[in-house]
Protein backbone atom coordinates (compact mmCIF):
# COMPACT_ATOMS: atom_id res chain seq x y z
CA UNK A 1 0.00 0.00 0.00
CA UNK A 2 1.79 3.48 -0.99
CA UNK A 3 0.21 7.26 -0.32
CA UNK A 4 1.39 10.04 -1.52
CA UNK A 5 1.08 12.71 1.10
CA UNK A 6 0.84 16.36 -0.02
CA UNK A 7 -0.71 19.53 1.55
CA UNK A 8 -1.65 23.28 1.32
CA UNK A 9 -1.41 26.36 3.90
CA UNK A 10 2.47 25.90 5.00
CA UNK A 11 2.86 29.48 6.43
CA UNK A 12 6.20 31.40 6.44
CA UNK A 13 6.82 34.90 7.11
CA UNK A 14 10.13 36.72 6.93
CA UNK A 15 11.19 40.26 7.54
CA UNK A 16 11.67 42.38 4.46
CA UNK A 17 13.17 45.62 6.49
CA UNK A 18 11.45 49.20 7.44
CA UNK A 19 9.96 51.52 6.28
CA UNK A 20 12.16 54.50 5.13
CA UNK A 21 10.53 56.85 7.84
CA UNK A 22 9.33 57.01 11.76
CA UNK A 23 5.42 57.17 11.92
CA UNK A 24 3.56 56.91 14.86
CA UNK A 25 1.71 53.73 15.94
CA UNK A 26 -1.74 53.18 15.44
CA UNK A 27 -1.76 51.06 18.04
CA UNK A 28 0.25 51.74 20.94
CA UNK A 29 1.38 55.11 20.68
CA UNK A 30 5.08 54.74 19.99
CA UNK A 31 7.08 56.61 17.25
CA UNK A 32 8.68 53.39 15.35
CA UNK A 33 10.16 52.53 12.03
CA UNK A 34 7.19 49.63 10.88
CA UNK A 35 8.70 46.29 9.73
CA UNK A 36 7.77 44.62 6.09
CA UNK A 37 7.16 41.64 6.22
CA UNK A 38 6.27 39.29 3.58
CA UNK A 39 3.80 36.12 4.36
CA UNK A 40 3.88 32.93 2.15
CA UNK A 41 1.65 29.84 2.19
CA UNK A 42 3.15 26.93 0.72
CA UNK A 43 2.38 23.78 -1.38
CA UNK A 44 3.94 20.99 -0.02
CA UNK A 45 4.99 17.43 -0.73
CA UNK A 46 5.91 14.96 2.23
CA UNK A 47 5.65 18.07 4.32
CA UNK A 48 8.41 19.39 2.58
CA UNK A 49 7.73 23.31 0.78
CA UNK A 50 7.97 23.12 -2.72
CA UNK A 51 6.48 26.30 -3.86
CA UNK A 52 4.41 29.28 -2.80
CA UNK A 53 0.95 29.52 -3.85
CA UNK A 54 -0.41 33.04 -2.22
CA UNK A 55 1.66 36.22 -1.07
CA UNK A 56 0.25 38.47 1.44
CA UNK A 57 2.01 41.56 2.29
CA UNK A 58 2.10 43.38 5.67
CA UNK A 59 3.60 46.76 7.23
CA UNK A 60 3.91 45.66 11.47
CA UNK A 61 4.81 47.38 14.24
CA UNK A 62 8.09 46.24 16.23
CA UNK A 63 6.56 47.12 19.56
CA UNK A 64 3.34 45.95 19.79
CA UNK A 65 2.83 43.53 16.80
CA UNK A 66 -0.19 45.44 15.65
CA UNK A 67 -0.33 45.09 11.45
CA UNK A 68 -1.78 46.16 8.70
CA UNK A 69 -2.07 44.17 5.20
CA UNK A 70 -1.00 45.88 2.22
CA UNK A 71 -0.34 45.24 -1.42
CA UNK A 72 2.39 44.42 -2.97
CA UNK A 73 2.39 47.82 -5.07
CA UNK A 74 2.09 49.68 -1.26
CA UNK A 75 5.22 46.91 -0.47
CA UNK A 76 7.42 48.41 -2.86
CA UNK A 77 6.21 51.86 -1.42
CA UNK A 78 6.90 51.45 1.30
CA UNK A 79 10.39 50.37 0.65
CA UNK A 80 10.85 53.65 -0.72
CA UNK A 81 9.53 55.40 1.98
CA UNK A 82 6.49 56.98 0.38
CA UNK A 83 3.87 54.65 2.47
CA UNK A 84 3.29 57.09 5.11
CA UNK A 85 -0.28 58.21 4.31
CA UNK A 86 -1.34 55.10 2.78
CA UNK A 87 -0.64 53.79 6.61
CA UNK A 88 -2.81 56.43 8.27
CA UNK A 89 -5.64 55.75 5.84
CA UNK A 90 -6.02 52.02 6.55
CA UNK A 91 -5.90 52.64 10.31
CA UNK A 92 -8.62 55.19 10.37
CA UNK A 93 -10.96 52.39 7.77
CA UNK A 94 -10.21 49.31 10.45
CA UNK A 95 -11.90 51.37 13.14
Amino acid sequence: MSFILIGFGKKTSKVRGETGQQQLCFSCSKLVFYHLVIERTWFTYFLIPIFPYRNQYFVGCPACSYSIEISSSEMKAARRGELRILIHEAATNDE
